[in-house]
């Protein structure tokens, strides 16, 4: 193998000079001397230190509220002049009861109905019309008449299946089978069968065969003409 002479100033051949020495590392590595970025430990926090006192523990303040009286435990309880409590709304009558907004005037509903679309011109000539005065019932503890009277009277009809013209029972949801907890399995009311207490003279009294046509008139709720779709598998 034939190597390069020597240079004359005594030092490494030319070639040598170019080439990487074995001790360089490439720019990937990692280095041990120091980095780029500093430390975030180097860093002042973002947030105050604590307070200490002399001894080097920490101490803390306490905000105190504006005002200086102690926690009212009966905020929510309503006081009457003479510094009753007032009992719950859900316990007073209708018009004795405090809601959050109060009623208005009829100037003020005048005013309000004015600003707004020509949706309350319907609004404001009822407001011209005479007021129809209702009935009031003197069993009620209402001080004010409902706003759906016909919700508590008998209204609506339909056909049986033997073609007779029947008014809306009310008591649709009563039955023998509300008790059937406390009856003999052979006493209970079953999809299958009925309770032999729904036809008994004892139990008349519960009206459970029969509906109210009118206040006071009962007729019975039995028909001849079987269901049309009977309970399967019995």
């Amino acid at each position: 193998m034939v190597q390069a002479p020597p240079s004359p100033g005594g030092g490494a051949p030319a070639n040598a000079r170019s080439r990487p020495a074995s001790s360089q590392t490439s720019k990937s590595a990692p280095s041990l001397h120091g980095s780029s970025r500093s430390s975030p430990f180097k860093t002042q926090p973002p947030f105050q230190p604590p307070m200490i006192d002399k001894h080097g523990f920490a101490k803390f303040r306490v905000f105190r509220p504006a005002h200086t009286q102690d926690w009212d435990e009966k905020h929510h309880l309503e006081h009457t002049a003479k510094g009753d409590v007032r009992p719950d709304n859900a316990l007073l009558q209708t018009g004795c009861r405090h809601y959050f907004s109060a009623p208005q005037t009829t100037p003020e509903l005048r005013t309000h109905l004015s600003s707004m679309t020509s949706a309350s011109e319907s609004l404001l000539k009822s407001l011209d019309l005479p007021e129809e005065k209702k009935r009031t019932s003197p069993f009620s503890a209402d001080t004010s008449p409902s706003g759906l009277p016909e919700r508590y009277t008998f209204g609506g009809t339909m056909t049986d299946r033997d073609k007779r013209r029947r008014p809306w029972n009310n008591r649709w949801s009563s039955g023998m089978y509300i008790m059937n907890e406390g009856l003999h399995k052979a006493h209970r009311t079953y999809f299958s069968q009925n309770s032999i207490y729904e036809t008994m003279d004892s139990q008349q009294w519960r009206r459970y065969r029969d509906q109210e046509t009118s206040p006071s008139n009962w007729v019975s709720t039995e028909m001849k003409k079987p269901h049309r779709f009977p309970p399967m598998g019995v």
